[in-house]
């Protein structure tokens, strides 16, 4: 639908919606010979199988994030969580064509002219000084 303007694709997904509320009656039609027992029962079975696959996709890589956030520095993991939200900031202006603003554009700038600041700081340090370890930070 990406060739329609903004407008048509309002009446193109307004005139779906209407279609599909008008076709649902006949659907349930189709099932007036079940119990209705049977039917909540199906509603439970795959909505907890959903739920269980979206849990899934949810924890996987919150157990891989925090695995991996146990191997690397402080320092690595807060710059690592500013690579998300770019990507994300990304995708969002090429991909899927968002508008990037002035405002976008300048929060985006601060943000990244810090972590290079703060990355040339830390190559620079003193090779003699001690860096925080994680066990350090442990209570």
């Amino acid at each position: 639908m990406g060739h329609f303007s903004e407008e048509k694709q309002g009446v193109l997904y307004t005139a779906a919606s209407y279609l599909l509320w008008g076709v649902l009656p006949l659907f349930w039609k189709l099932l007036e010979a079940r119990p209705a027992l049977e039917i909540l029962a199906h509603r439970i079975i795959w909505s907890f199988a959903f739920m269980i696959i979206l849990l899934a996709a949810t924890a996987v890589p919150l157990l891989y994030f925090a695995k991996g956030a146990k191997r690397v520095s402080m320092t690595m993991l807060g710059f690592l969580q500013y690579i998300s939200p770019t990507i994300s900031l990304l995708l969002g202006v090429f991909l899927f064509g968002e508008p990037f603003t002035r405002a976008h554009l300048y929060a985006f700038s601060c943000i990244w002219t810090a972590l290079i600041v703060f990355s040339v700081v830390q190559i620079k340090q003193a090779p003699g000084q001690k860096k925080w370890k994680r066990s350090s930070l442990k209570a």
